[in-house]
């Protein structure tokens, strides 16, 4: 890995960055069937201030804005967190560009859990459009565009993590 992450003091754009490696990293090893591959260009991971009470179950919208920068020691057990993952995505020489929200939890086992992996804007090919010639099929790409996503991004976080333990 190219990017070392530094000490505990640093901002929490380090910690963005660093994930965003990670998540590309899990990415590129996995299969892809060539039609598209997801790259992340920006992620910002924030921790949710109030996860026990009665906005843990609000929609993403209204919990962004109760968010606060995360660092690498907030990732600790039952930390809930949202995070939103700008993706580019290439095709034929075309970048299309998508915006995903993943919310997760790391819990008492120190797991962490995707809650919540939801593309909510893309840009799509009108050849997809064509090809798929239905909305439900282009829902179902989406859908695992995000599980794609979601998965790796689980897989960098649970790295860090495991680093942490290692280096502490």
């Amino acid at each position: 890995m190219v990017c070392e992450y530094p000490d505990q003091d640093a901002t929490k754009g380090y910690l963005n960055e660093y994930v965003r490696e990670l998540v590309n990293e899990t990415l590129r090893s996995v299969q892809h069937d060539g039609s598209l591959t997801p790259q992340v260009v920006d992620l910002d991971i924030g921790l949710i201030v109030y996860p026990d009470d009665i906005f843990a179950d609000s929609p993403d919208e209204v919990l962004e804005d109760l968010v606060y920068p995360v660092y690498r020691e907030d990732l600790t057990v039952n930390a809930s967190l949202l995070a939103e993952v700008h993706m580019k995505e290439t095709k034929r020489g075309l970048g299309l560009m998508s915006k995903m929200i993943v919310r997760f939890k790391i819990n008492e086992r120190a797991e962490v859990v995707i809650i919540k992996g939801e593309i909510y804007e893309t840009e799509i090919l009108a050849s997809d459009i064509v090809t798929v010639n239905r909305r439900r099929e282009c829902e179902r790409l989406l859908e695992e565009r995000a599980q794609l996503v979601s998965a790796a991004f689980k897989t960098a976080i649970m790295q860090l993590m495991s680093e942490k333990r290692v280096t502490n």
